[in-house]
């Protein structure tokens, strides 16, 4: 979904929306794993909430907020908060190693069932047939980068609270607005 909200729109516009992940995170582990939420948390949600709605405002639109453009990243960013405070749950229950496994299992799997996609597979493979030594070498790069910072930061977040991690990893936006 945040691919197509980057078609529609910028990408300094995009990532503060993107950000919205810490807010569901806030919630959905005060009542799954019961973290508490600080004064300075909340106002720190409020703040990245404020910007979301601010960088989707569209000065002299018919709309006011881009809701094409809101609504899919809300959807995404409340998945991937999920997401992240259900292994938080599950890796406290039982070990970081093997819910880790299970994750990526579940990943392959639905991997494959996206590439049993008639339409999906043959973007992929045109894709792929146009452009082979880029495809897998920036798409190999990529997953180690991802790799190794999806495993330190589920691993943070079983050494603290899981809001405060997924916070700190809202740091891209500011990356986003340097470049």
């Amino acid at each position: 979904r945040e691919g197509n909200a980057l078609q529609q729109e910028e990408a300094s516009v995009i990532a503060p929306l993107f950000q919205t992940s810490t807010l569901f995170t806030y919630v959905f582990a005060y009542f799954i794993l019961h973290e508490t939420l600080t004064g300075w948390r909340i106002v720190g949600g409020l703040l990245v909430m404020a910007s979301a709605v601010v960088s989707s405002y569209e000065p002299g639109g018919s709309r006011k907020i881009k809701w094409s453009v809101v609504a899919p990243i809300l959807v995404c960013t409340a998945v991937l908060a999920g997401s992240s405070v259900m292994f938080k749950y599950f890796a406290i229950q039982d070990a970081f190693w093997p819910v880790t496994f299970w994750s990526f299992a579940g990943q392959t799997v639905f991997g494959a069932v996206l590439l049993a996609i008639p339409r999906i597979r043959r973007q992929f493979m045109g894709m792929f047939r146009k452009h082979p030594g880029a495809v897998l070498g920036i798409n190999a790069a990529n997953e180690i980068i991802n790799l190794g910072g999806g495993l330190a930061a589920r691993y943070a977040a079983l050494l603290g609270p899981v809001s405060l991690v997924q916070a700190i990893g809202g740091t891209t936006s500011f990356f986003v607005f340097l470049f």
